[in-house]
Parts: structure tokens; sequence; C-alpha cells
């Protein structure tokens, strides 16, 4: 699946790891600044979390749990 493929993308309002989203599939569009030096080309956020993106749409609960915002 291509990074392309990851359509819904989603705002972190804290730290997020593959465990806060059990089911999906997700990658950093947008890195953390704090975390930028160590993903290799990826844009650099303004966002203190980074923006990610998705392979399917986070249901309201989930994202809720995960501290995730729609873009």
């Amino acid at each position: 699946m291509s990074v392309n493929s990851y359509q819904y993308r989603y705002i972190a309002s804290k730290p997020i790891t593959f465990a806060d989203l059990p089911g999906y599939r997700w990658v950093y569009i947008e890195a953390p600044p704090s975390k930028a030096e160590n993903m290799g080309g990826c844009p650099v956020s303004q966002h203190e979390f980074g923006v990610i993106a998705t392979d399917k749409f986070v249901l309201e609960s989930a994202r809720k749990k995960a501290g995730l915002t729609p873009v």
C-alpha cells in the first residue's frame, strides 16, 4: 500500500504509537519537531506532535482516545 493511499489526515495532540490505533495503518506525513531529525526527509510539522495519515477513517471514539483531530 502506497503512502499516497493513506487519505485520512489527523493532527495529534499527544505522542502517538501504533498501540493507540489498533487495526489501523498510519504514517507521519508531518514529523513532530522533536523527532524530525531522525525521520529522514519527512516535512517538519508546525504541530507539536505532528500530523499522521491513516489507511481508513478513524471513528470518533478512537480519535478521542488517541488524541487526534481531523485536518
